[in-house]
């Protein structure tokens, strides 16, 4: 502190105070800019990335930045270390040196989790006749979203000229260079721009008479980090093959059931028919599937997961579980509304038995015959491997639908299966 002193009154006596003033806030806008850069890869869970950027911030400033702008980054160094490491230990240091920095420097509410809330507490604490209260509710009487500043609100009172709406105090924002309330609200559309959150209207930073076509446009939603959905997928398998019921057709994996639902062993000694069905390639609808999927957002556009459900029909001899892993790759930011497609790839147990007709078997007894018909069905699985893609609409945020089409081939006993699906996702 008392190098910060000299070198201040060292900046005094050399630039004079009108230039030193003028100095830090480019600085500060900078840093800031980098710092809320640095907050859209903490949405996407790409903590590393968020870090990373937020310790050059604190590079690059060095004593050019004013302490509130560096407790920020390093505020949101300990978010990073909470939520996204789960290190306390850590993200308290970093709250330390935010608080040494700047002491009434406040939690984002939006971004923390209870931890890292009781950490930033425990840091209060710590400082020098500190009485400190819950990050949350010092927040919440502090700083007001209708000034978009409100991190550090100004000491602009109502009906105060201003430039800028953190030059105003808490729950003002800068209309026209003067500093006015901010709206009230209970839902994003009792907002004229921006969106509604804590009970105001989070208004523009700027100090210039209201425009429509220059109002900024509303931030997209936060992208969500878990996702859970349901899905209705029926299976097409593409079927080909010759004497189905004979010894042929069970070296390809058809097998055949009589009334009884006994196997007809065709390759293992038992009376065959002379004669039996062939099939050219052709898709055949098999039992449809149920399935819940989760998925997690690993990295910015990146996500994997798992799907399970319930196969329904298939022979008398079925596996009816279907378990795989996924991944996927979006091609739309995750956190950006409305179609997002992506594409992707798995592997799992599954078992597809796609249902054959056959007829007109003819058995020898004797000198006479005999007509004799069969279930047969192509077996395909256990194993499969599976490439997809589809995308995501939402209706609101959070919540949207979800159309997937994917080729999937199984093995030992191997094919060929296309899937499409549809359902309904859900995040949060």
């Amino acid at each position: 502190m008392y190098r910060r002193f000299v070198l201040l009154l060292s900046a005094l006596s050399v630039v004079g105070p009108a230039r030193l003033v003028l100095a830090l806030p480019a600085d500060d806008e900078e840093a800031k800019n980098k710092i809320e850069s640095a907050t859209e890869s903490f949405l996407v869970a790409d903590f590393k990335k968020a870090e990373k950027s937020l310790r050059a911030v604190l590079a690059t400033c060095a004593d050019r930045c004013s302490p509130p702008v560096m407790a920020r980054a390093w505020m949101r160094i300990g978010l990073v270390q909470s939520v996204g490491y789960e290190d306390q230990a850590a993200a308290r240091s970093s709250f330390d040196k935010a608080l040494e920095l700047d002491p009434s420097v406040t939690l984002d509410s939006e971004l923390a989790t209870p931890d890292a809330t009781k950490a930033f507490e425990e840091a209060q604490a710590k400082r020098p006749g500190s009485d400190a209260t819950p990050a949350s509710s010092s927040e919440a009487e502090r700083c007001q979203p209708g000034s978009p500043g409100c991190v550090t609100p100004g000491m602009g009172l109502k009906g105060d000229t201003c430039a800028a709406s953190d030059e105003c105090d808490t729950g003002l924002y800068c209309k026209e260079n003067v500093c006015v309330p901010a709206p009230r609200c209970t839902r994003g559309t009792d907002c004229p721009l921006g969106e509604c959150l804590k009970g105001y209207c989070v208004m523009p930073e700027t100090g210039e008479p209201f425009d429509e076509q220059k109002a900024p446009k509303k931030a997209p939603p936060r992208a969500r980090l878990y996702w859970v959905g349901l899905h209705f997928a029926p299976d097409i398998a593409i079927v080909s093959g010759w004497r189905i019921c004979a010894r042929e057709g069970w070296n390809s994996g058809f097998r055949c059931y009589n009334d009884d639902g006994d196997t007809i062993r065709t390759n293992a000694g038992n009376q065959q028919p002379d004669f039996s069905s062939d099939l050219s390639t052709t898709p055949i609808l098999a039992g449809p599937r149920v399935l819940a999927s989760f998925e997690r957002v690993m990295a910015e556009q990146v996500t994997a997961g798992v799907r399970a459900g319930f196969s329904f029909g298939g022979s008398p001899k079925f596996l009816p579980l279907h378990g795989e892993l996924f991944g996927s790759y979006w091609l739309a930011p995750l956190g950006k509304p409305g179609l997002r497609p992506y594409v992707g790839a798995g592997a799992g147990l599954a078992q597809v038995d796609a249902p054959v007709s056959v007829t007109n078997q003819t058995r020898d007894i004797g000198d006479a015959s005999e007509d004799v018909n069969y279930d047969a069905f192509k077996k395909m699985g256990q194993i499969f491997l599976r490439l997809g893609g589809g995308a995501v609409y939402d209706l609101t945020d959070g919540i949207g639908v979800q159309g997937h089409l994917n080729l999937m081939y199984f093995l030992p006993a191997t094919g060929f299966v296309v899937e499409p699906s549809i359902g309904g996702v859900f995040g949060f």
